[in-house]
């Protein structure tokens, strides 16, 4: 089975502060190593992220974290790298926003959602359990949800959870 999964731009921030803090033991780091290494007892992986989230997440380790341009920049091309050797070797994609299709108040959260669907994802990681909210189906409050668009279903589910799934080999809804 290959999981097709969104991490959301707080998982790669959370990982990026603690390699900086020499931790890693945390959700997010096992998460971004699994998907590094592209499987799990879960299952083969494949990450599905945009450039338009992957230069966002430049932007943020730019200005929020203090990290050199040259940092960042080769922070993103290693996850860009990590897409693109994954279970079915896809580059990052271009996702258009701006259509209105996804009614979430961030627009920021919107493209999150919109790349996912266009990558087809089936798990979206995500800090920011609530900023979804809007077009989940809550499974366990604030830990566990599901958004049904565009004839698709995407389990959307808190870092620590997800981490939980990939290191069990299942989903637990």
């Amino acid at each position: 089975m290959t999981v097709r999964v969104v991490l959301d731009l707080n998982v790669f921030v959370a990982y990026a502060l603690g390699i900086a803090a020499k931790r890693t033991t945390s959700a997010s780091s096992y998460l971004v190593d699994s998907v590094g290494q592209g499987v799990c007892p879960l299952g083969s992986l494949q990450l599905v992220i945009s450039w338009g989230m992957l230069n966002r997440l430049q932007s943020v380790l730019i200005r929020k974290l203090g990290a050199s341009e040259e940092r960042a920049m080769d922070f993103c091309s290693l996850i860009a790298k990590i897409a693109e050797a994954g279970a079915f070797a896809e580059s990052p994609t271009l996702t258009l926003g701006g259509a209105g299709v996804i009614a979430l108040k961030d627009e920021e959260d919107a493209h999150v959602l919109e790349t996912a669907i266009a990558g087809n994802a089936s798990l979206l990681v995500t800090r920011n359990f609530k900023d979804f909210l809007e077009q989940m189906q809550v499974i366990k409050r604030g830990e566990i949800g599901q958004i049904n668009a565009s004839g698709q279903q995407i389990i959307v589910a808190q870092p620590n959870i997800a981490a939980q799934w990939f290191r069990e080999g299942k989903i637990s809804l």
